[in-house]
């Protein structure tokens, strides 16, 4: 396979994903807002008590809600390939992840140092804006991924027709 299949490959996940991410922006970005609020307030107090261990549970149950409804959303709501060929993909698309992961991993390293830039306000203020951008679409884009794995199909091959 060439280099330039596999990155087509690797840019159809996020290229889909923006598209998923805009068509359910209202739903993605309301939830992803619950952690980004109990980040931004985290950051800039310190709750008493147990409110900080109640605060991360209702972040976690709110990306697990949010994972929850992306799967939903893209595997039944959008449609996946009945007849997809997971193995198949793994073993002929397997670069096209490598660069996927690649692309992520810089992304994250760069969104991590902004986030360490600044003061207490700089880095509630980049949380509270990076859990319903930056983390939500991430979580699309890997469950996107993913559909693109189970859902793959090889295209056949060129060339006159084969007899069964």
């Amino acid at each position: 396979m060439s280099f330039s299949l596999q990155w087509r490959t690797a840019l159809e996940a996020p290229s889909q994903a923006l598209a998923f991410y805009r068509r359910h922006l209202v739903l993605i970005a309301g939830i992803s807002l619950v952690p980004g609020a109990q980040r931004f307030v985290s950051v800039l107090t310190d709750p008493p008590g147990p409110f900080p261990v109640l605060l991360e549970v209702v972040t976690v149950l709110a990306r697990v809600l949010l994972i929850g409804l992306i799967v939903r959303l893209a595997f039944w709501r959008e449609g996946t390939v009945d007849t997809g060929r997971p193995g198949l993909f793994l073993r002929e698309r397997w670069p096209s992840l490598a660069l996927q992961a690649a692309v992520l991993a810089a992304l994250v390293a760069f969104f991590n140092r902004v986030q360490g830039l600044g003061e207490n306000l700089h880095t509630a203020v980049v949380l509270l804006v990076m859990n319903p951008t930056v983390i939500a679409f991430t979580f699309v884009w890997t469950v996107l991924a993913a559909r693109q794995i189970v859902a793959y199909v090889p295209a056949e091959p060129a060339g006159p027709a084969r007899n069964a």
